[in-house]
């Protein structure tokens, strides 16, 4: 049985599973349209797992918290973009695919 995930049910389901702290609600948007065109690129659908989504993904106010939180010293999000998946949520904040 297939269930079609919108924006508003994805946004949900962290509230439903008292996740809805691990990210903003700007995070989790940005997340679902990521996480969607993922699926549209590869063809592949993926299955909602919030507490997946949560281990595998961290978001981040700015650079300096990331390198704060990780002991890192990135002097840039390209920088960074090269070591790792970044998801860009507005100019400063984003969400990095934990590896």
């Amino acid at each position: 049985m297939k269930q079609t995930i919108t924006q508003s049910s994805f946004i949900d389901a962290f509230l439903h599973l008292n996740r809805q702290g691990d990210f903003t609600y700007k995070g989790k948007v940005a997340l679902y349209k990521y996480l969607t065109n993922l699926e549209n690129e590869t063809g592949e659908e993926l299955e909602l797992d919030v507490i997946a989504i949560c281990i595998d993904f961290s978001e981040y106010e700015d650079l300096e918290d990331y390198n704060k939180s990780n002991n890192a010293e990135f002097t840039s999000i390209k920088e960074l973009q090269n070591s790792c998946n970044v998801i860009m949520i507005d100019n400063e904040a984003f969400i990095v695919e934990n590896f």
